[in-house]
């Protein structure tokens, strides 16, 4: 029950500072967004710096069928890249080529976990779920002939959350990856919109996205990592992910089809405060509001040492509160919420009983904010907690936990 940091463009030395404060256990590194040689650099570094964390690699694979994809960096790693290619490409022979050039550049590497590559899944009926299946089970074979220093071996699932809306395809899909012989799963869920919030738009998807974590964690006890997670990988953790991730742009927080395609721009995202209490992130501005309107402020704080900036600011807080501050606030709030919450707690039970009472909590505070006229924008307010609730209880009546 950890938390992994999902890296991108930028990374400037936020990692660096979130493992040495204790915010980060993990990293999930992006070819794309660095040079090869810089990649191999950093793991290095990494590797020798901070040898209690662990670094994994994202392939990217899902780069591959998609035309026009925005690959960035991607090819300069031709084991990871082999470039634009359609579906009639995955299979025999080709495939064993991808999936083992892939593999090897992670063990010369030197990564805690072997991830396979994988496609992106937008139904469990589709031919990619084949190819993924094909992708993976390819892995398997490879990983036992070659031993690659013998790390663990992780099975990459890239898959869009409309895929989760078919209860019945989905459990069949989860029948034939639950004999798979792997440590775990990296699992990407690809959502609808990129808006930056904690919402969900489907709670059928939601109750089985919870469904599938619990099933392979607790039942298969397979090693699950959840990446582009965020406060919403409160709900993974609680029904038995191994780790969530999430970074310091909001398309590393959410992962869309945005990260794939080509950039239409975009304007700079406001500053942000994340409350560990709201179990979200709201707006600066919005916290300014809640500092001079309520006495609760002290009750939404996330109490990290980020907060000493806001409890000795002058109006604005923006004043004090730099893109990089809250950057790095937002790992310590959600750390912060799974200390809190989920660690330490035994069984799935514990911790969405846990989980539940924060949400209560949360909402109570949602409510003093409200009677207190403190204005919220849609993504700041209380909407989806309300989910949350509706997707936890549905997940508890149909495994009885």
């Amino acid at each position: 029950m950890t938390l992994f940091a999902q890296h991108g463009y930028g990374k400037s030395t936020k990692i660096e500072r979130g493992i040495q404060q204790g915010l980060l256990s993990g990293v999930i590194l992006s070819p794309k967004d660095e040079s090869e040689p810089n990649l191999r650099s950093y793991v290095q570094s990494l590797r020798s710096d901070f040898p209690h964390i662990e670094v994994m690699l994202d392939p990217q694979f899902y780069h591959v069928p998609i035309p026009n994809a925005n690959v960035r960096n991607l090819p300069s790693y031709a084991n990871l890249y082999p470039g634009p290619l359609p579906l009639s490409s995955f299979r025999g022979r080709q495939i064993q080529t991808y999936v083992n050039d892939v593999l090897n550049y992670q063990d010369q590497l030197g990564t805690s976990y072997l991830v396979s590559p994988s496609i992106i899944v937008n139904s469990f009926s589709d031919r990619e779920a084949q190819v993924v299946l094909n992708l993976a089970q390819e892995a398997i074979d490879l990983h036992k002939q070659n031993n690659y220093n013998q790390s663990d071996l992780l099975i990459s699932l890239t898959i869009h959350e409309t895929a989760f809306t078919n209860t019945a395809q989905m459990d069949s899909f989860l029948n034939e990856i639950s004999i798979l012989d792997a440590k775990g799963f990296y699992l990407i869920i690809v959502r609808n919109t990129s808006d930056y919030n904690q919402l969900f738009d489907n709670n059928t998807a939601l109750v089985n996205i919870l469904t599938f974590i619990y099933s392979l964690s607790e039942i298969n006890e397979f090693r699950v990592i959840m990446g582009y997670s965020d406060f919403l990988g409160l709900l993974y953790l609680s029904v038995g992910a191994y780790s969530i991730a999430t970074g310091w742009h909001n398309s590393l927080r959410k992962f869309t089809m945005k990260r794939i395609l080509p950039s239409t721009g975009g304007r700079q995202p406001r500053p942000r405060y994340s409350s560990a209490p709201l179990l979200n992130s709201i707006l600066l501005s919005e916290l300014d509001s809640a500092f001079q309107q309520t006495s609760v402020m002290a009750q939404i704080m996330s109490g990290t040492t980020y907060d000493n900036n806001i409890n000795s600011a002058p109006n604005p807080l923006s004043a004090v509160w730099d893109k990089d501050t809250g950057q790095m606030e937002h790992w310590a709030a959600i750390n912060s919420a799974i200390t809190n919450i989920i660690s330490g707690k035994p069984t799935v039970t514990d911790k969405l009983d846990s989980l539940e009472q924060a949400i209560i909590r949360a909402q109570g505070l949602y409510s003093i904010l409200h009677s207190r006229y403190v204005p919220l924008e849609t993504n700041s307010n209380s909407d989806h907690l309300t989910i949350w609730n509706t997707a936890i209880a549905d997940f508890r009546a149909l495994t009885n936990v």
